[in-house]
């Protein structure tokens, strides 16, 4: 069987920066929703400039996930295709879609017109379509948040383009000159982070450039490798870097409970500087002083959720919002947890309920 991504890679694609809408996280995977269309192929190929890969929603934790986040009026690509054999839908990782969670709409895949590849929105962003991989839709990017590094999410500032900086300097004063701007060094602490920070340094010079890492040595690059340097008698341009909020963890992401009983929910991010991290309800911001029932408890790049004997009304949709001084559209990179709260007697219905539903899954899945 050939793999979706060599089949995509047989194509030339090329695309320019896409407009990021919304980054979502969920079961230590991040979901980026871009709302910029093109086709399935040259989706897999712009996830992979990034790093990540095209969607693979495969559990509802993570198809409540990533429904959050795809614009009103979009469709969003994810990462299956049954185009190597009709009817055999896989996922971007060659895992089987049948043998594991799925959501189609109702009478889909209908293969209408030689429908090849999954996208969501066009039925509803909760259940899934097939469609012609050759049509433009928006795309949705994954990661797991053990493979983000800070590179990625990394808003770099050039002393030699800035007119009011001190262009070239020694390594301490470079470092200061960074600190003075609410930046750092811009860090290179693994052979990936290299890569992501070289491809961002001019092509055709080889500039050298003071950065950071995490041996505290004074280190310069330029676009072909990095050396030890002097670092009081030589003076060089410098990297300074903020760090957008990524990697969004909440405890627990589904909590269920009983009425009057208490509840935490820690939630912490990262970036740099620290992002502030606080949590909403329903779109509403709950603080520290919100009601002694229902509050938050806010930390150093995390907040606690606290509920104190727990009612049927505290059941729904909650958010943790992550937000640094880096850009104002990361406010939209957030952490979601579902609550439900039961009565005596409801938790062992909804169990029957979700087993009836597997039992009904099992039965779809056969008539394949």
């Amino acid at each position: 069987m050939m793999d979706l991504k060599i089949i995509c890679l047989l194509l030339v694609v090329s695309f320019a920066n896409a407009e990021k809408y919304m980054t979502v996280y969920s079961s230590q995977q991040g979901l980026t929703f871009y709302g910029d269309s093109r086709p399935w192929c040259s989706a897999v190929q712009a996830c992979i400039g990034r790093y990540q890969h095209l969607g693979i929603i495969n559990s509802e934790t993570l198809n409540i996930a990533s429904s959050k986040i795809i614009q009103s009026g979009k469709r969003a690509w994810l990462g299956a295709s049954d185009m190597y054999t009709e009817g055999h839908w896989i996922w971007f990782d060659s895992s089987q879609v049948y043998s594991g969670y799925y959501m189609w709409a109702g009478g889909e895949p209908n293969n209408d017109n030689n429908e090849d590849c999954m996208e969501a929105g066009g039925k509803g962003t909760y259940y899934w379509n097939d469609e012609g991989c050759g049509d433009s839709h928006g795309y949705i990017c994954q990661i797991s948040t053990s493979r983000q590094l800070p590179a990625m999410y990394s808003v770099l500032s050039f002393s030699d383009t800035i007119s009011t900086s001190n262009s070239r300097t020694t390594f301490s004063n470079a470092k200061q000159e960074c600190e003075s701007k609410g930046m750092r060094l811009a860090r290179v602490d693994s052979r990936e982070e290299f890569q992501i920070l070289q491809n961002q340094l001019p092509r055709n010079s080889n500039e050298k450039y003071w950065i950071g890492t995490k041996h505290g040595k004074c280190v310069a690059m330029n676009n072909k490798d990095l050396e030890f340097t002097d670092c009081s008698s030589t003076a060089l341009p410098f990297i300074c870097e903020v760090v957008s909020p990524y990697a969004v963890e909440v405890s627990d992401e589904s909590p269920k409970i009983h009425e009057n009983d208490n509840l935490q929910i820690d939630c912490k991010a990262s970036g740099f500087p620290l992002p502030d991290v606080f949590w909403y309800k329903d779109g509403e911001r709950i603080t520290e002083q919100t009601d002694q029932h229902l509050h938050q408890s806010i930390g150093s790049a995390s907040a606690t959720l606290k509920i104190d004997r727990a009612q049927m009304g505290d059941a729904g949709e909650y958010r943790c919002y992550a937000a640094n001084t880096a850009n104002n559209f990361e406010l939209n990179v957030f952490g979601l947890l579902m609550m439900e709260v039961y009565t005596e007697g409801e938790e062992e219905i909804e169990r029957v309920t979700e087993n009836l539903d597997f039992w009904q899954r099992l039965e779809n899945y056969q008539k394949q």
